[in-house]
């Protein structure tokens, strides 16, 4: 069916399809071929060959040595499963708050049901302040109660950034997704005033309002700018109490787009009746 068909003079042999033209090029095809084979296979050759130089008696009496310092760490996260220089305690309580912000990491992005404002709070957004909870209760045994300073180069330093971040990134899963799903995190203009409600309350929580974040969940500048502005966007919105617009009602309702189109058809239907 690729062949081409010559389209000729009106005649009526125009529409067969024309004879072949492999068996007339087999001949400089195969030639290509051979040549193409011989260069392969002299570059095969010539890498394979040892170069003879002046150096050669010298370098085989060589034994490459490994550097200690050359070799590849393990990552944070597999110090921490592995133990490390990490106290036992800390390990085990890492451990289950990286278990448990996987599991809701995942819940949050499987669940189709969060999109109603109800079933956001309850799965969604109470599950995301018991890990933060449950985070700053870390923090503070381990970083505040024991004077123990943060330092960058220490190893549980490092695992407690890598939680911290971890943990703001749960956070932010949480403020774009369910009614607030969208390529902004935060965006209050369009879901209405109930839904901001219900996201000040996290936002607005002991969790997340008393202290400095920077000391009780180690969040960096950046990450401090961003809860601020949901912060402000919620309470703003909730100010302002508008209802949500027509497709993020549909949203809310659990109401897609094929779902929508088959309602407006049975109510066109019955005015037609």
């Amino acid at each position: 069916t690729n062949r081409r068909t010559f389209r000729g003079q009106s005649r009526r042999t125009d529409g067969n399809i024309p004879h072949s033209l492999s068996r007339r090029n087999r001949a400089a095809r195969s030639e290509a071929l051979q040549r193409s084979n011989a260069l392969a296979a002299d570059r095969h050759l010539a890498r394979q060959t040892p170069r003879e130089t002046d150096d050669d008696a010298d370098d085989s009496s060589r034994v490459e040595e490994v550097v200690p310092n050359e070799i590849e760490s393990p990552s944070v996260s597999n110090s921490v499963d592995e133990g490390g220089g990490l106290s036992d305690e800390f390990r085990d309580e890492i451990k289950h708050i990286k278990r448990r912000l996987r599991n809701v990491h995942e819940s949050i992005q499987t669940s189709k049901s969060i999109v109603n404002p109800t079933t956001w709070e309850q799965n969604c957004l109470n599950a995301v302040g018991n890990c933060i909870n449950e985070w700053k209760s870390i923090v503070a045994r381990y970083f505040r109660e024991s004077d123990e300073e943060l330092d960058d180069q220490s190893e549980q330093s490092l695992v407690a950034r890598e939680t911290s971040l971890a943990v703001f990134g749960l956070l932010q899963l949480a403020m774009q997704s369910g009614p607030l799903t969208g390529s902004n995190s935060g965006y209050f203009k369009r879901c209405g005033g109930e839904v901001a409600r219900v996201a000040s309350k996290l936002l607005e929580s002991d969790v997340l309002a008393n202290g400095d974040l920077s000391e009780t969940l180690l969040f960096t500048e950046k990450q401090l700018e961003a809860v601020a502005k949901w912060r402000r966007n919620a309470a703003k919105a909730v100010e302002n109490n508008k209802p949500p617009s027509k497709s993020m009602l549909k949203l809310q309702q659990g109401k897609g787009k094929a779902t929508a189109k088959k309602e407006k058809k049975a109510a066109n239907t019955k005015r037609s009746r």
